[in-house]
């Protein structure tokens, strides 16, 4: 096997020589801000992202993380639930995590921060975790990683290669939201029509209107991080459902002779998807144009099923329903009352969805469906920065292409 060949002014060194663990704890409690770190958005503020508490009353043994500090899950760092802290200048963590800071001399956390998207990075983690129940990925497990490390200066010019491109995702991401707001607020115009009757989704499944709900397979025959491959058939996890889009450019993937013995969690195109466990309802459409027979769903989705010719319910329409803000409220306060952010299938089928007449819903669904190729379109151009991003990163970060400095 060849060996990588590394620019002569770059070093390949062990982390450990540029990482510290960090475990200073919140002992009087000076901290208020209760962060945790999702594998879809990075750091949030739990009160604002759970909308409520769900951490422990007493955070005097939480750890404190600082701005331009590190934090991550250790049993969720192979789905992306590491980050640089840049939003806040301070917050608490559960003791469950594991804190870490650079050397500022010889790395810079703006350009460290990008190393989290490489195929190196997962490679290492895939072939570093550990753990008998979960696999689990210690702070002396990360500091063996080998790593190439270019001069500052380089780091610098990087960062701003980078950094543009992130500025523009960020405009992408605002309008988005900004025809989002628009389709949500016909969603909700529709609901106030006093002709709605409502229905519980199990009494929809008792008149076949739609197909029983499904999640993904738990327990042992839950897929693990070791089975992901490079092709295959996408495994769908929560942070792969958002603005009402199904991403399977970022997804991962499983062997399609592992999926067929697997037992349920097969969603199929023309399948609503909605995400009930940590991040709860985002809602996803499975594409018709899907090149995949059926896609693998984890425990955290559930697929809708519409019945095909009922007169009763548009498929669409259950589709907008999931997301407008009324049904939105609903599954965010019954979540809330468990441990962790959850609503279970049992609980999901109790739920009622309002149904106009079917020709409204048909009339509706026609406006909405205009307005979403509008977010579609913003989406591909979306995925076509990342995709430069990406490109760049596993580039740039080797050293195949240098930048002047």
């Amino acid at each position: 096997m060849n060996k990588e060949i590394i620019p002569k002014d770059w070093k390949r060194i062990k982390l450990k020589e540029v990482l510290t663990e960090v475990t200073e704890r919140n002992k009087e409690e000076k901290v208020k801000k209760v962060l945790s770190v999702t594998n879809s958005q990075g750091f949030v503020n739990q009160d604002e992202y759970f909308e409520g508490t769900v951490h422990s009353a007493d955070i005097s043994n939480y750890k404190i993380v600082r701005k331009n500090q590190f934090a991550y899950n250790p049993s969720r760092v192979n789905v992306g639930s590491i980050d640089i802290l840049e939003d806040y200048d301070e917050g608490a963590l559960s003791p469950m995590y594991v804190v870490f800071e650079v050397d500022k001399d010889k790395l810079l956390p703006e350009y460290f921060k990008y190393y989290f998207k490489t195929q190196r990075f997962y490679e290492n983690v895939k072939n570093n975790t550990q753990g008998s129940v979960r696999n689990s990925l210690s702070f002396k497990a990360l500091t063996d990683f080998e790593y190439l490390l270019p001069p500052i200066k380089e780091q610098e010019k990087i960062v701003n290669i980078l950094y543009n491109i992130d500025r523009i995702l960020l405009v992408i991401d605002s309008n988005i939201n900004s025809v989002i707001l628009e389709k949500n607020n016909i969603i909700d115009e529709t609901l106030n029509d006093n002709n709605c009757i409502e229905k519980t989704f199990n009494q929809l499944i008792d008149k076949k209107i739609i197909e029983d709900i499904m999640d993904g397979n738990h327990g042992e025959l839950h897929p693990k991080s070791s089975d992901y491959v490079d092709r295959g058939i996408p495994f769908i996890m929560a942070n792969n459902i958002h603005d009402g889009i199904l991403d399977v450019l970022n997804c991962v993937y499983l062997k399609k002779e592992q999926t067929d013995k697997l037992r349920k969690g097969f969603a199929k195109k023309g399948d609503i998807l909605l995400t009930h466990k940590g991040t709860i309802g985002n809602v996803g459409f499975v594409p018709y144009n899907i090149e995949y027979d059926y896609i693998m769903l984890t425990p955290q989705v559930t697929y809708y099923r519409v019945s095909s010719n009922n007169k009763v319910l548009h498929k669409s329409f259950v589709y907008y329903y999931l997301q407008s803000s009324e049904f939105q409220r609903k599954i965010k306060l019954l979540s809330m009352q468990s441990t962790r952010a959850y609503i279970g299938i049992t609980e999901q089928k109790k739920l009622k969805i309002k149904i106009p007449k079917y020709e409204k819903q048909t009339q509706i669904c026609k406006i909405l469906n205009r307005i979403d190729h509008k977010i579609m379109l913003m989406h591909e151009k979306k995925q076509n920065y990342q995709k430069l991003e990406k490109g760049l990163i596993q580039q740039l970060l080797t050293g195949k292409v240098r930048v002047k400095i």
